[in-house]
């Protein structure tokens, strides 16, 4: 009859193994409209119609309206807040905006007409710093020793309230990327996770001679001066660079980030391993962050230039320069102060159209960008974002804070990642596979016969039509028991094999969880 054996320690092993997938995130998917959904959840009340806007966008590997597509990874952006009421780091969100903190209710507020969700904006970093670095009012930072976590410098006794208004690796201006559970499975493998994308803005001149130069030079920031702009000039027949009709994506500025090193130099955090992203052209630049098993990457897209006394303007307006001019190796993904031009969605109830090439605007509308470019005179984001302009207006701090969490990230989205059929985003996903082996023996003397009632002679359970035949069976399946003697599993064997008592048999069962 058939015989049941125990297991020991040289009969069952546990093992733990890696199952690694290819993924490719191809341009098009980022930018194209079809394939990046909107939950316009948000809407504001007031002037003219009001705005409508999602929290974040969804990228899907095919037209989000078919069955057969998945949702590959989300985008959104946050600003970074700090103010206890004592004291305020200086950055986007705290200067130029009209910004103000009620003393009774903590609530922020901000002038409605020239600025956007605003709270929602720094909500969001919050709840990105609460999960992934277990407190919502820390910020994420690019200091080689002490990433991810502002909180992590104050271990040298300084108080937190003191590090963060001066702190030059802080992301004052973050772009997240969460790539959905389907595709990072248990997390992302370390070292193969890369970003192609471009770091200018479209060319949003017709011609060479007009381009946009609008920066600082060194020589004016250490002769001390530091408070105008240079190389700027006005253009004729400006180009509409804001995604949207007219518009083209970027084909300047291409840049490849990754993970480098990151095997030898991740952390290991409360939400897993953190490593830091940098240039594959140069390695000593660091643009951002990617959480492995969170699945989470945090791109720098500027950092406070106020609290350095790095501003354009006399009323210190943060143009997002501050690391640029530090001792770190940090750098923005995408270039500061680069000119848009466009019509994004406002806080506007007329309709108009300004003499530019942009055309009409509808009520509900701001146009970006135009004004008096020719201009050379200090301004202040107040003059530049005045009635249902925003003259002169440049990527950060301008649209970052004008333009809705949609027309953001339809601008990164359409114009930062290009449209076509190279890759725009690609690593390797880990699952984590535990395995118990079973070893299941049979010694020459054990499992020759067989309690099949259809098997053998007479139902006897043995296969012998002569005396000197010796008894064999063939073994089909395999049955696991728990210890109250009730099967809990069934393998199947390929095919049958045969067992007598000249052979001793081993079957390696394999369990995966």
């Amino acid at each position: 009859m058939s015989t049941f054996k125990y297991f020991d320690e040289n009969t069952k092993k546990v093992i733990a193994s890696n199952l690694n997938q290819v993924i490719d995130v191809i341009q098009e998917d980022i930018s194209g409209s079809a394939t990046r959904r909107k939950y316009q959840t948000f809407v504001t009340g007031g002037i003219g119609p009001g705005v409508t806007s999602s929290l974040y966008q969804t990228v899907y590997d095919q037209d989000f309206t078919l069955q057969t597509s998945n949702p590959v990874l989300d985008m959104t952006i946050g600003l970074f807040h700090y103010d206890d009421g004592t004291n305020q780091r200086l950055n986007l969100v705290t200067t130029g905006t009209g910004y103000a903190l009620s003393s009774t209710t903590g609530q922020l507020t901000f002038d409605s007409r020239h600025t956007m969700m605003m709270r929602e904006k720094v909500n969001l970093y919050r709840q990105y710093a609460g999960y992934l670095l277990g407190d919502s009012s820390d910020a994420f930072v690019l200091d080689n020793d002490q990433y991810p976590s502002l909180k992590r410098k104050t271990t040298d006794g300084s108080p937190f309230s003191t590090i963060v208004k001066t702190d030059q690796t802080v992301i004052d201006a973050a772009l997240f990327i969460n790539v959905k559970r389907l595709f990072a499975r248990d997390g992302i493998r370390k070292e193969t996770f890369a970003i192609r994308l471009y770091k200018n803005a479209p060319n949003w001149s017709n011609t060479v001679a007009a381009s946009w130069n609008y920066h600082y030079s060194d020589a004016t920031h250490s002769s001390g001066a530091g408070k105008k702009l240079s190389g700027y000039s006005a253009l004729s027949s400006p180009k509409y660079n804001i995604s949207g009709t007219g518009a083209s994506s970027s084909e300047t500025g291409v840049q490849i980030i990754a993970d480098l090193s990151a095997a030898q130099d991740n952390k290991d955090t409360s939400r897993g391993d953190v490593a830091l992203l940098k240039l594959a052209s140069d390695s000593t630049k660091v643009v951002g962050l990617i959480f492995y098993q969170a699945g989470v990457v945090v791109l720098n897209m500027g950092g406070s230039s106020v609290l350095s006394g790095l501003s354009h303007d006399t009323t210190g307006v943060d143009n997002g320069l501050g690391q640029d001019y530090s001792t770190h190796k940090i750098q923005s993904i995408f270039e500061q102060r680069d000119h848009v031009y466009g019509i994004v969605s406002g806080m506007d109830n007329g309709a108009g159209t300004p003499t530019t090439s942009l055309g009409a605007k509808v009520s509900g509308q701001l146009f970006v960008g135009t004004g008096t470019q020719a201009d050379n005179s200090n301004v202040t984001v107040s003059t530049r974002n005045q009635t249902s302009n925003i003259g002169g207006a440049t990527f950060y701090p301008d649209l970052l804070i004008s333009a809705s969490i949609d027309d953001i990230i339809d601008h990164v989205g359409y114009t930062r990642f290009s449209s076509g059929s190279l890759t725009g985003l690609a690593f390797q996903n880990q699952t984590k596979i535990n395995s118990s082996i079973y070893f299941c023996r049979a010694g020459a003397n054990e499992f020759n016969v067989s309690n099949n009632p259809t098997w053998g002679v007479n139902g006897t359970g043995v296969m012998i039509q002569d005396p000197d035949d010796k008894a064999f069976t063939y073994i089909t399946t395999v049955a696991l028991k728990d210890e109250d003697d009730q099967i809990v599993a069934i393998a199947k064997l390929n095919r049958p094999i045969e067992k007598n008592e000249e052979s001793e048999l081993t079957i390696r069962v394999r369990l995966d969880f």
